[in-house]
């Protein structure tokens, strides 16, 4: 067989795809190690669109070369090769994943930090065996049902897709019905059933009509939009008089929000909370540096979250909650797939391992 000379400049990233494929391909006929190898350097570079993992133009067409030259070679040697070589091992063909980035408007002033956490699980999916295809909502078809999605986003239109998805056989990450949950007019009926954290006294109300309040000046109440979380500043309003409760409810009304959640406001330390998997993976951390430090138990916080996220169906959630004075833990706030900015990079570890775990139960079914 010629021997053919070449120089490929590539990511250690796919070096070590190739090493994997090599023990892999033990057994092939060289044809087929050849496009095994060649096929996942390309397939590689393409799991990471748009990311430091692009493989140049003129090294695809190198590779291409080299696929045909290498093919030309083998193809005279495989014959005198097949009687000595073992029979090649059947393995079932690992399906390919979907991850599915956040509607832009859905990431305000987080954009950034959203999609690169689901580049950063891809690229660990990927180190796992996996081929992973990263797509926005509005590339999307009917015909592009796969066995397995992780998907960001959290407008009705994709989670309707997504749960047309699911009915036919998907595994979907998170479930369309837990992100729909996260939506604030749910929410406050689902969590207010939990027993491990107390929830901040809320109420589902009109923009228009919302009836009488009785507002405590010193105490202050908050006004929130009663779907999605956060699309723009002013979604969240924080009012003392009587002029800010109406001015609150007159812009949620002018974007086009039909209900708002009114709920106490709770005095105390505030904490980010991130988890996956009901409590696998789980961290927290002050907001900011205006804390008191209240004593609370760490671990009834943990405990506290995974009941929320089983409660909601969310198997990747983060939220925030507030640590009285007595050291009582409130939750007031939970959603789908947070950006996992502060622990980025072993949150993205384990939320391939989880991710992995069930594409791979997927695969057995």
């Amino acid at each position: 067989m010629e021997k053919v000379r070449t120089t490929l400049t590539l990511d250690p990233r796919i070096r070590q795809e190739m090493a994997r494929l090599k023990r892999e391909c033990e057994g092939l006929s060289i044809s087929a190690m050849v496009n095994a190898f060649l096929g996942a350097i390309v397939a590689t570079a393409r799991t990471y669109r748009g990311s430091r993992l692009r493989l140049a133009a003129d090294v695809q067409r190198e590779i291409e070369e080299l696929r045909r030259r290498l093919e030309g070679g083998a193809r005279a040697g495989e014959g005198r090769e097949a009687a000595r070589r073992p029979a090649p091992r059947r393995t079932r063909q690992r399906p390919r994943l979907y991850g599915i980035f956040r509607e832009r408007m859905y990431s305000p002033e987080r954009e950034e930090d959203d999609a690169e956490i689901l580049r950063l699980t891809a690229k660990h999916l990927v180190a796992q065996g996996w081929e992973v295809e990263l797509r926005t909502v509005e590339s999307l078809t009917g015909d592009d049902r796969l066995p397995v999605v992780f998907a960001m986003c959290e407008g009705r239109q994709a989670l309707e897709r997504l749960a047309e998805w699911e009915a036919q056989g998907s595994v979907v990450i998170n479930r369309p019905a837990g992100v729909l949950n996260c939506y604030r007019a749910r929410m406050v009926a689902l969590l207010a059933e939990c027993q491990l954290f107390r929830f901040p006294r809320s109420r589902v109300v009109g923009v228009r009509g919302a009836g009488s309040l009785r507002l405590d000046p010193a105490r202050g109440l908050w006004v929130k939009r009663g779907d999605v979380h956060f699309t723009q500043p002013g979604d969240v309003h924080f009012v003392q008089e009587r002029a800010e409760w109406e001015a609150a409810l007159a812009r949620l009304r002018r974007e086009g929000v039909t209900q708002a959640i009114i709920q106490e406001h709770v005095p105390g330390d505030l904490v980010k909370f991130c988890g996956v998997g009901g409590g696998a993976f789980f961290r927290w951390f002050y907001h900011d540096t205006a804390i008191r430090g209240y004593a609370f138990p760490a671990e009834r916080l943990r405990a506290g979250c995974a009941e929320a996220a089983n409660r909601l169906g969310l198997e990747i959630y983060g939220g925030d909650g507030i640590i009285t004075q007595a050291g009582e833990i409130y939750l007031i706030d939970i959603n789908s797939w947070p950006s996992f900015a502060r622990c980025r990079e072993e949150a993205a570890l384990a939320m391939a391992a989880y991710i992995g775990e069930r594409a791979g139960r997927a695969q057995q079914a």
